[in-house]
């Protein structure tokens, strides 16, 4: 993962001119995630947010990422969730695979760009036996759900992601968004 930003960015993640009108409301701190998603990046939004409780502010975020590892993408969205973070996705950007969570971990959503959903996998694929992978796999699948579940997301966004393989994706119509709840602001958080 990627950020564009004023400061450095820091494990990928970065803050945008920080509360000095960067973000589209000039009264809130500025999050920009882009690229691949990974553990690093979820400890560096964690600091971020950490930083963001001490002198509390409204937190706008910056979608654009093609997905990564799932795990990494879930911390993110309950620190986004924690927040009551903004989330927008550009015309020019897209929110793929795993940023999903990403977008449903806020509380407000604003959707221009390209959203597309697949089956979740699990990265360590040295996994040994079988029935480890497997046991992995449902427990991953465990953790989307209770994470569906916290953002008030609808248990079917999960079987839909489900039956697109991994190798393909689904990009998801404005009814679509509104249907799995990824538009707008989530009326349970209201």
């Amino acid at each position: 993962m990627a950020v564009a930003c004023a400061a450095p960015a820091i494990g990928g993640v970065g803050v945008i001119d920080e509360g000095n009108g960067a973000c589209l409301n000039p009264e809130r701190a500025c999050l920009s995630i882009y690229g691949y998603i990974s553990k690093a990046d979820a400890a560096a939004v964690r600091a971020f947010f950490a930083n963001q409780r001490r002198a509390p502010v409204q937190v706008e975020v910056y979608l654009n990422s093609p997905g990564g590892e799932v795990a990494a993408a879930l911390q993110i969205g309950r620190e986004l969730r924690n927040a009551r973070a903004a989330a927008y996705v550009f015309a020019e950007a897209q929110c793929a695979s795993s940023c999903i969570f990403l977008l449903a971990g806020a509380t407000h959503r604003t959707v221009e760009g390209a959203v597309a959903i697949h089956r979740p996998t699990v990265f360590d694929r040295n996994l040994e036996p079988v029935a480890e992978a497997e046991l992995e796999y449902g427990s991953l699948l465990q953790d989307i759900r209770a994470f569906f579940q916290l953002t008030s997301t609808p248990e079917h966004l999960l079987e839909a992601m489900m039956a697109i393989p991994p190798e393909d994706a689904k990009y998801l119509t404005a009814r679509e968004l509104a249907e799995f709840g990824l538009a707008g602001s989530d009326s349970v958080q209201q």
